[in-house]
């Protein structure tokens, strides 16, 4: 329902969302994609009815039983063919000279069985090598026999253990730990690292979080480079099935007798399993728990979204002293046992989402090695003041009631109580995480006692909190020891992360909170019209800026951009008094003081720019354009910014030497996307000018009248799809209609008012778009949209899409699609970690054999299957 943009109550009934779902879906087209299926699923649980006559499904699976009762097509695909897995194996390997080492490759490669996953993995095994001998023992390798439990995986067994051989104890160690999840959930990486510095399988120098993080990140770059792991995105991982099912029958290092497990469905926990299980994962089970049982060796226990699981036995956790790891995670428990505190060596407890557990269990303070608190979402209304007396806690994470904006009194506002100097006892505290809603009264009345204990931390590197007004953030920058400690060897980058609002105002722009698409570490958003000295000090650290409502600046240069050069993300909305993102004259300014001409480029670092409701904006860049400037921005988008003509000069055009992707929409003034009247260097090469821009969206620009006059000369060489939708006044793109581009997006009256030269040379291109009136002035007036600008890279779909848009055209064309590994099925949510940790779960619990896991060539499928209404 998130991704559809449909509100339903947290206490609906799966027959509830289901119809609101079927009845929003009922009339348009949409296409269904439903990954990893191992059993049977009833279509009417998620709102995809047969009635549906625009609708479609497909299925993924390797279980061919499993897929063909629901099917009316089936579709096999195919492993690589030898030619293409060649292709791919170079690709990772590198030009292979060498005719007798080039011959033993060819071998090599038929022995991987097209799987794309075990091509790339021996490829990057290799790469480098260039000694016959160690070829031809990977090939020896790959083709011998292998033990009677990996028999259906033999290519892939051979290939996995040749990576995971070459592995420290420590990686090894760390890569096994991912076997507690499926190879369909996606895990979010800091979590990850959090489990394996409470496992002490990261060896660190120094006991800090910090370090583990870095540490980890490095660990997992390393897994991923040898494709023992696949980044899912900025944030997850996950694991290959097929590699997955052979890592589980690895042993730990040094560790006998030792198993992660995971109960198959519903299969009973017996008294054997919990007293030889050192690691346990019951992620979504449904078994029923035992009262007290003895599991004496048991380090971690994962039971996130055990939705059954609403009280747990009194002494559940009387025998599981070695427990290091406890994460309960979206269970269902209205209470803790007082057990618990038998956990004495626990360092990590993840209690989030727990929403009806209402207090920690007395006595908590026995858990004198925790490390990791996380309460989060629970109905925890007062942090016990014991919690100050864990001495070697490095991570708080709890939150404050609401957390949106409640500056109209919608959201019933909860009190909680914070005891006094809990959080200033806390000396070893690296990670401080409060929720709260940015007009949040309960907490407003407490922050600043709040941010007098935080600015007494010295080990702070992560830093969660809702600053009210400047004064309080002033508060924190002038007094806080961890924010001047530049002592160590990170330097000025005295916070690793952190997420910092000041001020209170909502988000009214049609894309959503999360526009970006990525999850910069170090975000700051400033919603206050108040002065910016100190806003200026966490800039200077900030990856993301969001700018809102304030009256006060007349360009992003009122910061000093000098303060800015880490910025990769920067939203700017409603300040009602900005007359161009950057003024070109403040950086003339600034070259005056310094000696080298690279010295005053600005922005250097940023990708992503989105503009919004800027009334008075008259230019993005005024004055001269410093070289390097802008160099790598790869978005630009902008809306309702009504006193624009132009978007940028041809000086400006030449700086962006990274765009990818443009947006201009409902830009009521607009004429010109490109103004060829402003050029201060006569010698700049138009051939070259946007080169990389694959994307163009114009939406809603009533008085447009042309891109750029001088498009003769500019070559849009990689331009993929234009989008010209409400452009009415449009009569000539001058495009330059390259090989690349597949697709212009436009309504079929403004393609008929074109001259017919025109038409006949864009008509092969076309995609026309049905506007929905009803929903385009609801688009336009009250700023709803699919899926616009959010996280789907606008850059990577090549598909055809409805011919209804809804109002908009869509960002790309996957916009138009509702995908989903998980689809909202029975049996298959969405789990989620606090804001990041997002794990797809399913129930998928059928490895393929190996005539199926060969067919595994296409993003890991095996069997695609399509259901046509």
């Amino acid at each position: 329902m998130r991704r559809l943009k449909l509100k339903g109550e947290e206490t609906n009934s799966i027959e509830q969302n289901a119809e609101i779902i079927s009845s929003f879906l009922c009339d348009r087209k949409y296409l269904l994609l439903i990954d990893q299926v191992s059993s049977t699923i009833n279509l009417d649980e998620v709102g995809a009815h047969k009635n549906h006559k625009l609708g479609r499904v497909v299925l993924a699976s390797s279980n061919k039983k499993v897929i063909s009762p629901m099917t009316d097509e089936e579709i096999e695909i195919k492993p690589l063919s030898d030619n293409d897995a060649m292709k791919l194996f170079l690709e990772v390997n590198g030009k292979i000279n060498d005719p007798r080492i080039k011959l033993i490759a060819r071998n090599i490669v038929k022995s991987c069985g097209g799987l794309p996953l075990v091509i790339k993995l021996v490829a990057y095994h290799l790469k480098g090598q260039k000694d016959e001998q160690v070829w031809s023992d990977v090939k020896r390798i790959l083709q011998s026999e292998t033990k009677a439990k990996l028999q259906k995986l033999e290519g892939v067994g051979h290939a996995y253990k040749l990576a995971y051989d070459k592995l420290e104890t420590s990686h090894k160690k760390c890569l096994l730990f991912v076997t507690l999840f499926t190879s369909d959930q996606k895990i979010y990486k800091d979590y990850l690292v959090e489990c394996w510095n409470a496992e002490r399988f990261l060896e660190l120098d120094v006991p800090e979080l910090r370090a583990a993080r870095e540490r980890g990140a490095t660990t997992l770059r390393e897994l991923t480079d040898q494709y023992l792991l696949e980044n899912h995105s900025d944030k997850h991982v996950k694991m290959p099935e097929y590699f997955r099912r052979v890592a589980v029958e690895q042993e730990y290092p040094g560790e006998n007798n030792c198993i992660s497990w995971m109960p198959q469905k519903n299969q009973p926990l017996t008294d054997e399993t919990w007293r030889m299980t050192r690691r346990m994962s019951l992620i979504r089970c449904k078994s029923k728990l035992p009262n007290k049982p003895i599991s004496d060796n048991m380090s971690t226990l994962l039971m996130q979204c055990y939705r059954d699981l609403v009280t747990l036995g009194d002494k559940f956790f009387e025998n599981m002293q070695k427990l290091l790891i406890l994460d309960l995670h979206k269970a269902n428990i209205e209470s803790l046992p007082t057990s618990i505190t038998s956990l004495v060596s626990l360092r990590c407890l993840y209690l989030n989402d727990c929403r009806l557990l209402a207090k920690l269990p007395p006595k908590v303070e026995k858990l004198k090695k925790l490390e990791l608190i996380d309460i989060r979402g629970t109905s925890i209304r007062s942090l016990p003041s014991e919690i100050g007396d864990m001495i070697h806690l490095r991570c708080l994470r709890i939150s404050f009631g609401q957390t949106g904006c409640n500056r109209n009194g919608k959201c019933k506002e909860v009190e909680m109580t914070i005891p006094h100097n809990i959080i200033s006892r806390l000396h070893r505290l690296e990670e401080l995480t409060i929720e709260a809603g940015c007009c949040n009264q309960t907490w407003n009345s407490i922050v600043e006692q709040i941010v007098i204990e935080a600015v007494c931390l010295e080990k702070l590197s992560t830093l969660n909190l809702h600053f009210p007004n400047v004064t309080t953030l002033k508060l924190f920058v002038a007094e806080s020891k961890s924010l001047k400690n530049t002592d160590t060897h990170w330097s000025t980058n005295t916070l690793r992360s952190f997420n910092i609002s000041v001020g209170c105002s909502d988000t009214r722009h049609p894309y959503g909170p999360e526009i970006s698409g990525i999850s910069p570490e170090r975000q700051l958003r400033f919603s206050t019209g108040e002065e910016i000295t100190s806003v200026k000090e966490i800039l200077k650290q900030a990856s993301s800026f969001e700018l809102v409502d304030h009256g006060g600046v007349g360009s992003l240069s009122d910061f000093n951009l000098r303060n800015a050069e880490t910025l990769k993300v920067c939203v700017v909305e409603g300040c009602r008094n900005m007359t161009s993102v950057v003024d070109g004259s403040r950086i003339l300014e600034i070259q005056m003081e310094i000696t080298e001409e690279s010295d005053c480029a600005m922005l250097q670092c940023l990708e992503k720019l989105y503009l919004f409701e800027l009334k008075t904006l008259q230019s993005i860049w005024s004055g001269p354009v410093c070289s390097g400037s802008l160099a790598n921005l790869k978005e630009l988008t902008l809306f309702g910014c009504s006193k624009l003509t132009t978007i940028l000069n041809l000086e400006q055009a030449g700086a962006l030497l990274s765009l990818e992707y443009v947006k201009v929409e409902n830009c009521s003034e607009v004429v010109e996307i490109i103004n060829e009247n402003i050029v201060v260097d006569n010698n700049l090469d138009l051939s070259n000018m946007l080169n990389k821009v694959k994307i163009v969206d114009l939406v809603d620009l009533p008085k447009l009248r042309s891109i750029c006059k001088t498009t003769t000369f500019m070559e849009w060489r990689s331009l993929v799809k234009i989008a010209i939708i409400s452009c009415n006044g449009l009569r000539d793109i001058h495009l330059s209609l390259r090989k690349k581009l597949e697709t212009i997006e436009c309504e079929e009256s403004w393609w008929i008012q074109l001259p017919e030269e025109q038409k006949e040379k864009i008509l092969p291109y076309c995609h026309f778009i049905v506007m929905e009136q009803e929903s385009a002035n609801r688009g336009r007036h009250a700023g709803e949209s699919s899926e616009h600008g959010r996280s789907t890279d606008p850059l990577t779909s090549n598909a055809s899409v409805s011919n209804k848009c809804n109002g908009k055209v869509p960002r790309n064309e996957n916009e138009q699609l509702i995908s989903s590994t998980s689809s909202g099925t029975q049996g298959m949510p969405e789990l989620s970690h606090g804001p990041e940790h997002v794990i797809h779960d399913s129930t998928n619990t059928n490895a393929p054999t190996n005539k199926e896991a060969s067919s595994l060539s296409v993003s890991g499928l095996g069997m695609m299957v399509c259901r046509i209404y």
